[in-house]
C-alpha cells in the first residue's frame, strides 16, 4: 500500500495528466514522507523519458509546464532543475523542425518563445539569425501570393529579401496592367519574385486632356475629330519595403494620325489618341 501513490502519480503522468500527476506527488509527499525517494524517482523517470522517440516540438508544452513550476518541494524542483539545460535545446529543435517542414508561422512563434524564456542562452544569435530567415520566408510567401493573385496594387506587402532599388538600369519589375497588346524592353521584367526590384502598376485611365482637333476628307465631304491624349495612373513600389517610390499621372498620344476611319454617322467624334512603343515606354523614365 506505501507505495500506491507513486504508482499512481506515475500513471497519469503516462497519461499526459501532469496536474493530477504532480498533485498526487505533492499528496504522498504530505502523508506518507517515508515514499519521498519513490517520489523522486517518478519524477527523474518521467523526465527521462520525456524526449524519447518524440520529436521535439511534442514535449514543447510538457516542457513549459514543468519548467515553470513554482514552489515544489525538493522532490520535484531537484530532478526538474537537473535536467532544465535540455529544455531550450528541446525548444530551437521545435523551432527548426518547424521551420524544415514549412510551418513559418508556427516556426517564428516557437522561436520568439525560445529567445523570450532564454535570453541568455549561448545560442540566442543564432535564434534570432534564423528567426530572421524564417520572418523572411513569410514575407516571401505572402509578397509571391499577392502577385500571383493579383491584390499587389491594392494590398502591396514588403519582401525584405528581394533585390534592392540600385544602380543602374534596367531595373527588373513585376508589371500589372500593361495592354496584351504592348511588349517591354529587353530587361524589364523579372521571371520570378527574387529578381524584381519594383512592382509596378499601370491604371489606364482613358480619356485625358484635349489635344487637337483634326479634318479629314472623305468622298467630298469634310469630317473633324477632336483628339484627346491617352491617360494612365502609375504607381511603381519597392518590392523589398512595399512602399510607392513612385506614384503619379501621365499623358500620351500622338494626334491627328495620317488616317481615320470614322464610324458611320459620327462626323465629330471625341476619340484618345494613340502612341507607339517608344512613347508608352516613356512613361517609365522616372524609374527606369
Amino acid at each position: 500500500m506505501g507505495g500506491a501513490g507513486p504508482e499512481r502519480a506515475e500513471r497519469l503522468l503516462a497519461a499526459g495528466s501532469l496536474s493530477a500527476g504532480f498533485e498526487q506527488l505533492h499528496t504522498t509527499l504530505s502523508s506518507a514522507p517515508d515514499q519521498s525517494g519513490a517520489v523522486r524517482k517518478v519524477v527523474e523517470t518521467f523526465l527521462a523519458d520525456l524526449g524519447d522517440g518524440k520529436s521535439p516540438c511534442e514535449v514543447l508544452e510538457t516542457d513549459e509546464w514543468v519548467h515553470d513550476r513554482k514552489d515544489d518541494p525538493p522532490e520535484l524542483a531537484e530532478p526538474i532543475a537537473a535536467v532544465a539545460d535540455e529544455v531550450p535545446e528541446r525548444v530551437l529543435a521545435c523551432a527548426r523542425e518547424q521551420a524544415k517542414a514549412d510551418q513559418l508561422t508556427e516556426a517564428s512563434a516557437t522561436y520568439e518563445q525560445f529567445l523570450d524564456r532564454f535570453g541568455d542562452h549561448k545560442k540566442v544569435r543564432t535564434a534570432r539569425n534564423e528567426q530572421y530567415d524564417v520572418g523572411t520566408a513569410i514575407q516571401r510567401a505572402e509578397a509571391l501570393a499577392a502577385l500571383t493573385g493579383n491584390s499587389y496594387c491594392e494590398d502591396p506587402v514588403p519582401y525584405r529579401g528581394a533585390p534592392a532599388y540600385a544602380g543602374s538600369d534596367p531595373h527588373k519589375a513585376w508589371w500589372f496592367g500593361i495592354p496584351e497588346s504592348r511588349t517591354l524592353p529587353s530587361g524589364w521584367e523579372a521571371r520570378d519574385i527574387d529578381e524584381a526590384e519594383l512592382v509596378v502598376c499601370l491604371h489606364d485611365a482613358g480619356r485625358g486632356s484635349y489635344q487637337a482637333t483634326c479634318q479629314y476628307t472623305a468622298e467630298d465631304a469634310l469630317l473633324t475629330a477632336r483628339f484627346h491624349a491617352w491617360k494612365f495612373r502609375i504607381t511603381a513600389y519597392s518590392l523589398r519595403t512595399g512602399k510607392a517610390m513612385e506614384r503619379y499621372t501621365t499623358e500620351i498620344g500622338d494626334p491627328c494620325p495620317e488616317f481615320y476611319f470614322f464610324d458611320a454617322g459620327d462626323n465629330t467624334p471625341t476619340v484618345t489618341s494613340g502612341a507607339d512603343d517608344k512613347s508608352f515606354w516613356s512613361m517609365f523614365d522616372r524609374f527606369q
